[in-house]
C-alpha cells in the first residue's frame, strides 16, 4: 500500500508468511525497486516478527544493501503483537 500521512508518502508491506530472512531480503529488494526514492518511509510488517527476537536478522540484511540512506527508511514491525510488544 502507498500512503500518504503527514504529507510524506509511505510504503507499507503486509506480509502474509511468517518471518524469515530471506523473505525480508526479497521485500527490501522489492521495496527498493517500486519506490525509486519518492518514499520517505517503508514498513515492513509481518505476522510473526518479535524485535527482540529478529532485531539482529533485520541488521543484517539491511546491511546487505549498499544504500544505507534507503535501509535507513525501512521499519520491520509485526501486525499481530502479543505480550512482547508491550514491554
Amino acid at each position: 500500500m502507498a500512503i500518504n500521512q503527514n504529507n510524506q508518502n509511505k510504503l507499507l508491506l503486509l506480509v502474509k508468511d511468517k518471518f524469515c530472512k530471506e523473505y525480508l531480503r526479497r521485500l527490501i529488494g522489492l521495496a527498493q525497486e517500486i519506490t525509486s526514492d519518492w518514499a520517505a518511509n517503508i514498513v515492513i510488517a509481518f505476522p510473526d516478527f518479535h524485535q527482540f527476537d529478529h532485531e539482529e536478522t533485520v541488521v543484517s540484511c539491511k546491511a546487505e544493501f549498499a544504500d544505507s540512506s534507503f535501509t535507513d527508511k525501512i521499519t520491520v514491525v509485526t501486525y499481530n503483537p502479543d505480550f512482547r510488544e508491550e514491554v
